[in-house]
C-alpha cells in the first residue's frame, strides 16, 4: 500500500507499506480487503510514519480496483433504470471481467462547445 500527505498543493511526504500476499486483492466484483487485520495494521503504520493522525491522506490504489471511462452519447437516458443497462452493454468489451457483476456509477457531463 502507498499513501501520500499534502502540504498546500504539493506532496509533503509519502510512504509505502508492504502487505502480506493476498491481504488486499484488486477486484471490481469481489471484496478487496481479504485480510482486514493486516490492512488495518499497515494503515496504522502508514498514518504513524506520515504523522497524519488528524490530517487527510490519500491512499493510492492499484489500477484494477477502479476503472474510469468517458463515453460519448448522442442521447443518454435520464433514469438510472435505463442508463445502467446501457452502460453495462457499452462496457462489456472494454473490461476484463463480467460487466453484469460490476458496480457502476456515472455522472453526466455538460456538452462541450464542439457538441460532444
Amino acid at each position: 500500500m502507498a499513501a501520500a500527505r499534502w502540504k498546500g498543493t504539493s506532496v509533503d511526504d509519502f510512504t509505502v507499506e508492504t502487505l502480506p500476499p493476498a491481504a488486499l486483492v484488486p477486484s471490481a466484483v469481489e471484496p478487496n480487503i481479504v485480510n482486514a487485520s493486516a490492512v488495518k495494521s499497515a494503515m496504522a503504520n502508514i498514518v504513524s510514519r506520515l504523522r497524519a493522525k488528524d490530517q487527510d491522506v490519500a491512499l493510492i490504489l492499484p489500477d484494477p480496483v477502479v476503472r474510469v471511462f468517458v463515453q460519448h452519447f448522442d442521447e443518454f437516458p435520464r433514469s438510472p433504470q435505463e442508463a445502467i443497462p446501457m452502460l453495462r452493454w457499452k462496457l462489456k468489451k472494454s473490461i476484463p471481467f463480467d460487466a453484469d457483476e460490476t458496480v457502476i456509477s456515472y455522472m453526466r457531463q455538460p456538452r462541450s462547445r464542439e457538441g460532444r
